[in-house]
């Protein structure tokens, strides 16, 4: 599948709304702590996140694809609450994207969420807030854009050593693995794999891959 990486032309302009998908019941757990959103939204600053991740534009093409054995951090050291559900939580050095993965109830997928990021390499538009920010998702072997109204994959103060929402941060180089779910952290974004597919999200960029794509090893 090729892949279409977004650049900082579209971050400038505004994508062209479309319909929020509502979080179902197979998505996210019913108790979900809408408190959580709140301290989400309120804790970013969207200036130093866009500082942070202008000096990192994309460069199209696919990242190595990484596995379970490539991790290189302790998933341990990420592991607390998010939003009603304990998980391994993570986030990008700039804070701008955030990533739950193995989470205690296995109807919610691996993936990650933007404050900020562009229009998905297979068309999906969100607005950049409110009920309805970038998201990729890991679902049934396939890596799925949406647009989400919750802080699905928010990491909680909880998490050892991380005093603001998000979870810990994934330093770039950092490979972090659990329950099948392999991301890696790098100047170009946050890339997750599991089942060869995969996805890279960032501020400018928000693609998705097929099984087979990319480099591999």
């Amino acid at each position: 599948m090729g892949v279409a990486a977004c650049g900082a032309e579209d971050a400038k302009s505004s994508p062209t709304p479309a319909s929020t998908v509502t979080v179902t019941q197979s998505d996210v757990p019913t108790s979900v702590d809408n408190s959580a959103a709140t301290e989400a939204a309120t804790s970013a600053d969207a200036g130093s996140t866009e500082a942070a991740e202008a000096s990192a534009p994309a460069t199209g093409g696919a990242p190595i694809m990484r596995f379970p054995g490539d991790a290189n951090v302790n998933a341990a050291d990420f592991f607390g609450p998010g939003a009603g559900i304990n998980g391994y939580f993570f986030q990008s050095p700039s804070g701008n994207v955030r990533c739950g993965i193995h989470f205690d109830n296995p109807q919610l997928p691996s993936g990650c969420q933007a404050l900020v990021s562009v229009r998905s390499s297979d068309g999906v538009s969100c607005r950049n807030g409110g009920n309805s920010v970038y998201s990729t998702q890991l679902i049934s072997g396939a890596a799925v854009s949406k647009c989400v109204n919750q802080p699905v994959f928010v990491g909680g103060s909880g998490n050892p050593g991380q005093g603001t929402v998000g979870g810990r941060v994934l330093q770039y180089g950092q490979i972090i693995s659990s329950g099948g779910a392999t991301c890696e952290s790098a100047a170009v974004g946050i890339s997750c794999w599991a089942s060869s597919v995969g996805f890279t999200l960032a501020r400018d960029r928000n693609d998705t891959y097929a099984p087979g794509y990319g480099q591999t090893r």
